[in-house]
């Protein structure tokens, strides 16, 4: 094509809601291409002068979409009275300098900003009407038309380019009649084969067709936005960790000592645990000082209890429980693959300091008056090694997670509340851990419809995106947390949460990732089970 391709140069302020921003870049690569979209390091040249290489970004690019977060002004005063160079500003002045294209957004609740605050060489930008972008069902439709209007403004001086859909196949020629029927199977075509830019393209088609069909194309197209976000957001790292190994590699050509290559390393490690394509890591770990050992947790576990065993790191966040608990922000943590196992349990009651040793209930009055009481485990519903262990109150759950706490050296408890919805959805907002889908035989155990409890590892296409599996159906999950009171002190008798719902309830909307349920601690039944959690 012998015409130029649209570019982009997304100006933003990392600490104001730097997640939502990520999206909007999404969406613009879907509609003009990953390489036209310029935001942060991407291909930042090694040892180049960052104001060098964002000046000449900016240039280079037909419009600056500029995002005005809720702190943007207060964001930009701080640096100005801390005397530190504010890229933001940079970049505006030279878009400015330079006649482009400018469309300011402002996102979430932001407002515009005081003028009389602003400073003048900025002022130029707000003599125009702002565009404005929230959270909400009709989200997507607005950067549809934030992006028309940048087209045709980038048109109107002259500068009109081609944009350039995703793929060359994303959406058939606008003269070319396909019917419903047709598009429909070319979208799921794409749908099922992961090419996602042209699933879109597909949607997209079908709505202008302007016909009902009995799909929800909206939680369709947000999933896989979704998907590409994540996609993307593990793209970014490896480039930034790439960028950042660069520097490690010319350090050890150079002779340069082995501590400070390896604070590089570290640097690296941070943004991409493990990626050291040149094992300079090893090479390394002998001539500085000794680091700790690299401890693979989950086989660690796996020597303890057998598989199938995985430890899932989980990003922190906000977490919003339903039932007027509120919202809570919690920090990183680990959770289990999937549910204990019958055979995982079973070395747990024939270990010699098991369950038979009392100690493990020395938590609590409550739990030691339950042990007393039951000198043996109650016996599994359904057997089978990879089936989750069934007919465990919560009191015999925390005894299991202070054994392996003990034999693993691991922080080893069972997931809060806030942390299971996590694990669960994570920030997708999603109905289930799959999407927005009701349930089906596919996904999870439920309803009855196997009769019994299933092995963990039967309905990979019900994992949630995370890839942690079987957290709808199959067993109710106990959670740490107390039903009413959001604590987690272990010392009560109060009733705990529970997750999931199980294959026996017919009530679909007990496998929501949001429900919440409760059992009294002492409570054993045929479709409960637990999983495990590990503090980082």
């Amino acid at each position: 094509m012998s015409e130029k391709q649209l570019k982009l140069f997304v100006n933003y302020r990392r600490a104001d809601n730097a997640d939502f921003v990520q999206h909007m870049r999404t969406w613009f690569m879907i509609r003009y291409g990953r390489e036209n979209v310029f935001m942060d390091f991407d291909t930042i040249p090694e040892f180049a002068r960052f104001e060098d290489f964002i000046r000449e970004k900016v240039r280079e690019a037909d419009a600056v979409v500029a995002v005005i977060g809720p702190q943007w002004l207060k964001l930009m005063q701080d640096k100005a009275a801390a005397g530190k160079p504010d890229y933001v500003r940079i970049e505006l002045e030279e878009a400015l300098k330079h006649g482009k294209v400018i469309a300011p957004i402002c996102i979430k609740d932001a407002s515009v900003p005081d003028e009389t605050l602003i400073p003048p060489s900025l002022r130029p930008i707000f003599d125009r009407n702002i565009a404005q972008l929230r959270d909400g069902s009709d989200i997507l439709e607005r950067i549809d038309r934030i992006t028309h209007s940048l087209e045709t403004q980038i048109a109107a001086q002259g500068l009109a380019r081609v944009v350039i859909e995703p793929t060359t196949e994303a959406a058939p020629k606008a003269d070319t009649f396909i019917g419903v029927y047709d598009a429909f199977d070319y979208f799921l075509e794409a749908e099922q084969s992961h090419d996602w830019p042209k699933a879109l393209g597909w949607i997209a088609k079908i709505r202008e067709m302007g016909v009902n069909v009995p799909v929800d194309l909206g939680q369709r197209e947000a999933r896989i936005l979704e998907t590409l976000r994540i996609e993307e957001e593990k793209r970014r790292r490896r480039e930034m960790a790439d960028y950042l190994y660069g520097f490690a590699r010319r350090m050890k050509k150079r002779g340069l000592p082995a501590e400070e290559i390896w604070d590089v390393l570290v640097q690296v490690w941070q943004v991409e645990p493990d990626y050291d394509p040149d094992d300079l890591g090893g090479k390394l770990v002998a001539q500085v000082a000794p680091q700790p050992p690299k401890v693979d947790f989950s086989k660690a576990v796996r020597d303890v209890i057998g598989g199938p065993f995985e430890w899932i790191d989980i990003l922190g966040g906000v977490v919003e429980l339903e039932d007027g608990m509120g919202n809570f922000t919690i920090p990183d943590f680990a959770i289990a693959k999937y549910p204990v196992t019958n055979k995982q349990y079973q070395t747990f009651v024939d270990a010699k300091d098991g369950y038979t040793n009392t100690k493990w209930w020395d938590y609590s009055e409550f739990a030691q008056a339950w042990r007393k009481e039951h000198q043996s485990p109650a016996n599994t519903a359904f057997a089978g090694d990879d089936l989750p262990r069934t007919d465990v109150c919560w009191y015999d759950a925390i005894a299991f997670c202070r054994w392996l706490e003990q034999r693993t050296q691991q922080k080893i408890l069972l997931p809060t509340d806030q942390q299971w919805q996590r694990a669960a959805i994570g920030d997708t907002g999603w109905q289930y851990p799959w999407g927005n889908e009701p349930p089906d035989k596919d996904r999870c155990n439920f309803a009855r419809n196997v009769g019994q409890t299933t092995p963990v590892t039967q309905y990979p296409k019900g994992a949630s995106h995370f890839g942690i599996m079987d957290m709808s159906g199959n067993v109710w999950e106990w959670c740490l947390t107390e039903f009413d009171t959001d604590s987690i002190n272990i010392n009560t008798n109060s009733p705990r949460v529970v997750r999931g719902g199980s294959w026996r309830y017919d009530d679909s909307d007990f496998l929501r990732a949001a429900v919440r349920h409760w059992f009294n601690p002492d409570r054993m039944n045929h479709y409960q089970g637990f999983r495990l959690a590990r503090s980082l």
